[in-house]
């Protein structure tokens, strides 16, 4: 069985800057130095990244879904 790393708290708030666009330019270089020597942060980045993503996908998603029943029951009052 696969053994699983701690999580690297350096590691996560510098991933959790760039994707909400807040990193000082220190900061970014840090995350870049890292990414580039550490093939661990590398695995990291990529499978946050993905979770990142399917996270934003399934948000917008169910913003579409509540958008179209928002519409079905206004155009169902104006019709009545």
């Amino acid at each position: 069985m696969k053994k699983h790393s701690q999580p690297d708290p350096e590691l996560e708030a510098l991933l959790s800057g760039l994707v909400d666009n807040v990193l000082e330019e220190s900061e970014r270089e840090r995350l870049m130095d890292r990414l580039r020597n550490e093939p661990e942060a590398r695995r990291f980045y990529l499978n946050y990244a993905m979770l990142d993503s399917a996270l934003a996908w399934d948000y917008a998603a169910a913003s579409v879904e509540e958008e179209e029943k928002v519409v079905s029951v206004t155009t169902a009052m104006r019709a009545s």
